[in-house]
């Protein structure tokens, strides 16, 4: 298949990784930023179609998909939960208006699978502002309450409602993924998952380091990956939204203690603070285990040594 992928950063370089290692051919949207950290993850980028542009200029997204002959879409460019934070407005022109931009382009074309990662902050659990009830059996399903408490949150919901009504009205194949905090190997800017690599690095070095714990539902960005390769060639699946994790929460002390037990000796040079958060809790991903076919190949444990060994070949 011939597949664009909106952003140029890290989960969409790992996507990009995984879809050429299946044979797909793969042409990335973006600005480009960081092209060392994107080489790291892909190898030689000649392997890979480049178009440099904006997901609101919808013209030349529309042109590019048609002189590429796209067949599908993952779309991953998004302003980030800080940067959302701190610019809402911005927010939500790139994050929901980008992504009815990338549905004009599949609308209009013969790109007609659109493959959207979302996010579990979609969910009410993680909204302070409002009383949330633990879930039944004690899994988040995708038809939990969706109340953002953030704007990010939000325009990941708005976005996966445009997709739906597309889905719906205009025939396309839209599959929104829910992800979770998304970790691993990266030498740019990758928002609060930076955090598990950082500790590597500071125990490689035996440098100080002092982090606010954050007891999450952390995904492998090879997963993240893994599962976009499996929704971009699905088939005939009936629902269309999928909560893609490992079903677990844990925590920064459970990455300390792995990294410790991995290099054989206490790691005192870094510090985890207690801080107040909106208690999480974990995804069901029986739907896409079912629809997708996705299992995690990383439990949070082997996720980190996998981090920190990568942290030993490029930063020590």
């Amino acid at each position: 298949m011939r597949i664009l992928i909106t952003g140029t950063g890290f989960i969409a370089s790992y996507v990009a990784k995984k879809l050429l290692d299946t044979g797909d051919e793969v042409t990335l949207y973006g600005y480009f930023e960081n092209p060392q950290a994107m080489a790291n993850v892909i190898g030689d980028l000649e392997k890979v179609g480049r178009v440099k542009g904006d997901v609101l200029e919808t013209d030349h997204l529309i042109r590019t998909v048609k002189e590429r002959e796209v067949d599908a879409i993952v779309h991953t460019a998004a302003v980030l939960i800080a940067g959302a934070r701190e610019n809402p407005f911005n927010a939500v022109k790139v994050n929901v208006l980008g992504t009815a931009s990338v549905l004009e382009a599949a609308r209009t074309t013969d790109a007609k699978k659109v493959v959207y990662t979302s996010s579990g902050n979609v969910y009410s659990m993680l909204n302070p502002f409002i009383k949330y009830l633990p879930p039944e059996g004690g899994l988040v399903k995708e038809d939990d309450q969706t109340i953002p408490g953030s704007v990010y949150g939000t325009t990941k919901l708005a976005s996966e409602l445009l997709g739906l009504n597309h889905s719906q009205i205009y025939g396309i194949d839209f599959v929104a993924l829910r992800l979770p905090t998304v970790y691993g190997g990266w030498l740019g800017a990758m928002g609060l998952a930076s955090v598990v690599r950082d500790m590597c690095r500071a125990a490689l070095r035996s440098e100080p380091l002092t982090v606010e714990e954050y007891k999450s539902e952390w995904l492998h960005v090879k997963d993240a990956a893994l599962a976009c390769q499996l929704a971009v060639h699905s088939k005939n699946l009936k629902n269309r939204i999928f909560n893609i994790g490992t079903a677990k929460i844990n925590s920064l002390r459970e990455a300390l203690d792995a990294i410790s037990e991995e290099l054989k000796r206490p790691i005192n040079n870094i510090t985890i603070k207690e801080v107040q958060r909106p208690l999480r809790y974990p995804v069901d991903i029986s739907r896409a285990r079912e629809e997708l076919g996705f299992e995690p190949q990383f439990d949070f444990k082997s996720g980190v040594i996998d981090v920190l060994k990568w942290v030993r070949s490029y930063y020590v």
